[in-house]
C-alpha cells in the first residue's frame, strides 16, 4: 500500500474509530488524560451512551504499536502482534478486529462467533490440532521464527481454519464463510435437505445474458454505493414507484447525475441497454425527443431525390422498446432538465405522463393516424435540476405536477463517511465547506460534496480549491462589494486541512 494512504488509514483508525469502539468518554480518559467527570461529559456530549475498559492506555504508543501490525508482514507481524497485545485488554478478538478493518479482504475476523462456527462445524479441536494448523499457517505467512506466545498460535489457527473454507466452492468469498459460520454456531452444522430459498429477498438477480456475469444487487448495496441512509433509498424509489417521473434537484456537487445512474441501473437490474442518458440544452426539440421530419437522400432510378421521412425521436424509440419489452424495466435520465425548453420538448405528452395506459394513447402531430402514442408503465424518468444557474427556464405549473421531486441538500456527514471508507479523516474539510456555504447564505448556491469525493484528494484538493471552488465563489459575489471572500483562497485555508493533506 502506498505509504501515504497507509499513514492516513492508521489516522482514520485512531481519530474515528477508536472513539466509536470504545466510547467517547473513556477514550478521553484512556488516551487523552481527560479531567472532566464522566457526569460533566455527559453534560457537554448527551449522545455518549456510555462505556467501560482499562484506564492508563498511552495513545502515542498504541498507535505506534497499531501501525507497525498493519504493516508488518513475515517474522515481524509475529513480533508486531505480541507487542500489541501488550496494552491493556487487547486480544485476538481485538487485534483481528483492527487488522480487519485495515484490510478485510486480506485479515478474515476472528472472534467468539467465528470460533464457535468453526468448532461446530468440524468438531472442537484440541492443542496439538491447533497446533498443526498453526504451523501450517507460519509457513504459509513466510514465518521462519518458531511461534512463541500461545494466543499468536491461536489466531495463526483459526485464521488457517478460515482459509481453507474459503477454498470451497460454495463460500466464494469471506463474507460468505463469515455468514456460514454464524448459522453453525447459533443453529448447528446445516444438512443440505433442509435448505430453502426464501421469499420475497430483497436482492434481485437478472439472468445470464450474451455472455454477461449475472447481475445480483440489493437495497443495502446500492444505499451503500450512493453513500445515503436506507430509508432515503427507499424513499427515492418509492417515489419512482408511485409517481414514475422523478426530478432530482439541488445546487452543484450533490451527487444529483451520480445517484441516478446508479438507481436507474438497480432499477433496469444491470442491463444497459435499457437505460438512455441525455441532457437537454436550449437547441433541443420535440423532433429530436418524440419524433420529426428528418431530410434524406435517397436514390430512385438512377436520380438522387430528397424525402422527408418521419423518424423517431430518443424518448419514442425508448417507449417502443419498452412496449415489446413489458417483463422489462426501462429509465430515461434527463440531465439538465430545466436547461431546455421543456413544455415545448415535451409537447402534448403532459397528458401521456400522468395517464399511462394504452386506453389513454394520443395521436401525434407528424405520424397521426398512423400510430397511437402512449407512455408504457415500465419506462422511468428520473431527470437532474441545477438550483444554481440563474438562467434556467422556470418549470410551469402543469408540467411539476406530473414529477415528483426529491431535493438533494449538502451533507457533509456523507463526505466524512465516505471518507472514513477510503481512509481519509475529512472532518477539517466539511467544516470549511459548511463556512464556505454559511458565507453564501443561499442554498441553492452551496458548495456540494462532489467535488471532493475523489481517491485522490490529498494529492488534487489543491487544484480543485484553486480552480472550480474559489472561481465559483468570485462569480457569485461578484456583485457584492461587502464579501470577503479571500479567506477562502487556498493560501488562507490549507492550514485548516493538515490532517488530510499531510
Amino acid at each position: 500500500m502506498n505509504p501515504l494512504k497507509y499513514k492516513r488509514k492508521v489516522q482514520n483508525i485512531n481519530n474515528v474509530v477508536l472513539p466509536k469502539l470504545v466510547g467517547n468518554y473513556q477514550y478521553n480518559v484512556y488516551f487523552k488524560g481527560y479531567n472532566k467527570s464522566k457526569e460533566d461529559f455527559i453534560e457537554e456530549n448527551p449522545e455518549y451512551g456510555g462505556g467501560s475498559g482499562h484506564p492508563g492506555v498511552d495513545l502515542d504508543k498504541f498507535s505506534n504499536d497499531l501501525a507497525n501490525l498493519l504493516n508488518a508482514d513475515g517474522d515481524s507481524f509475529q513480533e508486531a502482534y505480541i507487542q500489541f497485545s501488550k496494552h491493556i485488554g487487547v486480544g485476538k478478538a481485538i487485534i483481528s478486529g483492527y487488522l480487519h478493518l485495515y484490510d478485510p479482504n486480506k485479515f478474515p475476523l476472528i472472534n467468539g462467533a467465528s470460533i464457535s462456527g468453526i468448532e461446530k462445524y468440524i468438531g472442537k479441536q484440541d492443542h496439538l490440532a491447533l497446533k498443526n494448523y498453526a504451523e501450517k499457517e507460519r509457513k504459509r505467512q513466510n514465518i521462519t521464527q518458531p511461534i512463541n506466545n500461545s494466543d499468536f498460535r491461536n489466531y495463526l489457527a483459526y485464521y488457517n481454519l478460515l482459509k481453507e473454507l474459503l477454498t470451497l466452492e460454495e463460500l466464494k468469498n469471506y463474507h460468505y464463510v463469515d455468514a456460514f459460520l454464524w448459522y453453525v454456531s447459533k443453529y448447528g452444522k446445516p444438512d443440505a435437505s433442509d435448505v430453502t430459498v426464501p421469499t420475497g429477498a430483497i436482492t434481485e438477480v437478472v439472468e445470464e445474458q450474451d455472455g454477461e456475469a449475472p447481475f445480483e444487487q440489493s437495497i443495502s448495496n446500492l444505499t451503500e454505493e450512493i453513500s445515503f441512509e436506507q430509508d432515503v433509498t427507499e424513499e427515492i424509489l418509492n417515489l419512482l414507484k408511485l409517481k414514475k417521473n422523478v426530478v432530482f434537484y439541488g445546487p452543484p456537487g450533490t451527487g444529483k447525475t451520480y445517484v441516478a445512474k446508479k438507481i436507474a441501473n438497480y432499477l433496469v437490474g444491470g442491463q444497459s441497454k435499457n437505460i438512455k442518458f441525455i441532457q437537454f440544452h436550449q437547441n433541443y426539440s420535440y423532433e429530436d425527443f418524440i419524433e420529426g421530419i428528418r431530410p434524406e437522400s435517397k436514390k430512385v432510378n438512377g436520380t438522387h431525390i430528397i424525402d422527408y421521412p418521419i423518424r423517431p425521436g430518443v424518448f419514442k424509440t425508448l417507449c417502443d422498446n419498452a412496449k415489446e419489452n413489458p417483463e422489462e424495466k426501462y429509465v430515461l435520465i434527463i440531465d439538465e432538465f430545466n436547461r431546455g425548453n421543456i413544455s415545448k420538448i415535451f409537447g402534448e405528452l403532459l397528458y401521456s405522463l400522468e395517464y399511462r395506459s394504452e386506453d389513454n394513447s394520443i395521436q401525434l402531430p407528424y405520424s397521426k393516424e398512423k400510430e397511437l402514442f402512449y407512455i408504457p408503465d415500465n419506462l422511468y424518468i428520473i431527470a437532474t435540476m441545477n438550483t444554481a444557474d440563474k438562467s434556467l427556464t422556470r418549470i410551469d405549473f402543469a408540467m411539476r405536477r406530473r414529477f415528483a421531486f426529491y431535493k438533494f441538500n449538502v451533507d457533509t456527514k456523507i463526505l466524512i463517511n465516505w471518507g472514513e471508507k477510503q481512509g481519509l479523516v475529512m472532518d477539517s474539510l466539511a467544516t470549511l465547506i459548511e463556512d464556505v456555504n454559511n458565507e453564501i447564505g443561499d442554498e441553492n448556491f452551496f458548495i456540494g460534496i462532489s467535488f471532493f469525493m475523489r481517491e485522490d484528494l490529498p494529492e488534487t484538493i489543491k487544484y480543485i480549491w484553486k480552480s472550480e471552488i474559489y472561481p465559483y465563489l468570485e462569480e457569485y459575489f461578484i456583485d457584492d462589494m461587502n464579501s470577503n471572500i479571500d479567506k477562502f483562497k487556498w493560501e488562507n485555508v490549507k492550514h485548516r486541512l493538515k490532517e488530510l493533506i499531510e
